[in-house]
């Protein structure tokens, strides 16, 4: 049997701030978002089934997800892996997964902010000086994409309660 998980969503995110004497501005952020997905894990073999039991349990699983930000746009995620085990007490599994996310809200739109004669360690001077820190909300940042391979084993081992994972 195929099993598929659908998920849906919407979330809804306000702040405001006042202003703080000769520091900030005032802000109002808001961020509205609607998210989807789907996953499916799909056996290709299994020995309980007696379909190819000589190759053990194989599943494919999939997934995808969509989300759009009312202060930002769209991120896709998505995922492919292979689950095997060739024998009853061990399990190896392969995935590749590729994520896109989107900044904070606090970092595309808090207000710039100002503060003087902070103390700050000069790495290259190996010295503290007092510095102005400026910080705040870039609304220009960009998505963060990411993709990773992951491959990793788990053994049950003959000790009681035991396994052994490698990843």
């Amino acid at each position: 049997k195929v099993n598929a998980t659908i998920k849906g969503g919407f979330t809804y995110l306000s702040y405001d701030s006042s202003v703080q004497p000769a520091t900030s501005l005032p802000a109002s952020l808001l961020r509205k978002r609607v998210i989807g997905g789907v996953n499916l894990a799909i056996p290709l073999t299994s020995r309980r089934e007696h379909v190819l039991p000589g190759i053990g349990d194989l599943s494919l699983n999939l997934s995808a997800d969509w989300t759009h930000l009312s202060d930002f746009g769209q991120t896709k995620s998505w995922s492919a892996g292979l689950t095997w085990s060739p024998v009853p007490k061990l399990g190896l599994q392969a995935s590749y997964i590729v994520n896109e996310a989107a900044p904070a809200i606090s970092q595309l739109g808090n207000p710039l902010t100002q503060t003087v004669n902070v103390p700050v360690y000069d790495l290259s001077r190996g010295e503290s000086v007092l510095a102005t820190v400026i910080s705040g909300g870039n609304p220009l940042l960009k998505k963060e994409r990411q993709r990773d391979l992951k491959l990793s084993a788990n053994w049950e081992l003959p000790l009681k309660n035991s396994n052994l994972v490698v990843e």
